[in-house]
C-alpha cells in the first residue's frame, strides 16, 4: 500500500488561529520556498464564498501531515472541531492521520 505522503495533495496541513495567520503565513512561504513543500494555508486555498468547513475537511484528508498551532488566542476552529467538539470525529480524524498531526506554539 502505498504511503500517505505518495497519495496527497498537500505536504503540510496548517490549523491555526486567525489571530495567528501572519506568523502561519510566513511559515508557510518559508515551506514552499525552503522546503519545496506544498503547505495548506486557508488563506491561499479556499474559495471565497464557499462552505470552508468541507474544504478544510477534503484538505485535512489530503494532507501528508497536519501541523497545528497554539498561540496567545488558543486554537483555531478546525483544530477545536477536529481535536474537542466530537469524540467519535476525533477517533476518526486520528485513524485517518494516523499520528501525523503535531502542535506548535505560534508566538
Amino acid at each position: 500500500m502505498p504511503s500517505p505522503q505518495t497519495q496527497s495533495r498537500y505536504d503540510v496541513f496548517l490549523s491555526h488561529h486567525s489571530s495567528d495567520k501572519p506568523h502561519v503565513e510566513t511559515l508557510a512561504a518559508r515551506l514552499e520556498d525552503e522546503a519545496k513543500l506544498k503547505p495548506f494555508l486557508d488563506k491561499w486555498r479556499l474559495t471565497p464564498g464557499a462552505p470552508w468547513q468541507e474544504e478544510l475537511e477534503a484538505a485535512l484528508d489530503q494532507s501528508a501531515t497536519c501541523a497545528v498551532f497554539m498561540g496567545a488566542s488558543g486554537l483555531g476552529a478546525c483544530a477545536i472541531r477536529i481535536f474537542a467538539s466530537s469524540p467519535c470525529f476525533y477517533q476518526e480524524r486520528s485513524r485517518k492521520m494516523k499520528g501525523r498531526c503535531r502542535v506548535f506554539c505560534a508566538a
